[in-house]
């Protein structure tokens, strides 16, 4: 991609799922009035791990023209806006088609066990370019 071509994203759904392993039957609410995510259905694990985090966006040019393609995408989750700790990391190939694309994040590498103990930040390279401003993220309660 020609680094005078700049991208934007918009957040069309940000889904969070996040299954832990439980011999309860309820958890507490944990979900915040200006939370940015939205539940999804659980995916079951039974190793206690979290499940995907399942991210849909889209893309386009700075002229507003949909991308298609494939392209390489890092995603990473941070403690903070815009300075922080990276907590995780993960390179996908994703299938863009007319600016549309969905990432599973988790599927390559795995969701450290408490990596949503509080707010976090999403972050976005498309083709090496940082996307910005991260994308804030909550765990929301769930029923197993």
């Amino acid at each position: 991609m020609s680094s005078r071509l700049t991208l934007r994203t918009t957040v069309l759904l940000l889904s969070l799922s996040l299954v832990l392993h439980s011999q309860s039957k309820s958890m507490p609410d944990q979900s915040s009035a200006d939370s940015t995510v939205t539940p999804a259905a659980p995916s079951q694990t039974t190793t206690g791990s979290p499940g995907i985090v399942d991210y849909q966006g889209f893309i386009s040019s700075i002229d507003g023209e949909p991308i298609s393609g494939s392209l390489s995408a890092t995603f990473s989750l941070w403690d903070d806006a815009a300075a922080g700790n990276r907590l995780w990391r993960e390179t996908q190939s994703l299938d863009v088609r007319l600016g549309h694309f969905t990432a599973s994040l988790g599927a390559a590498a795995p969701l450290p066990e408490n990596l949503f103990s509080g707010v976090r930040w999403l972050e976005i390279e498309i083709d090496g370019e940082r996307l910005t401003p991260r994308k804030r993220i909550n765990s929301v309660a769930h029923a197993l």
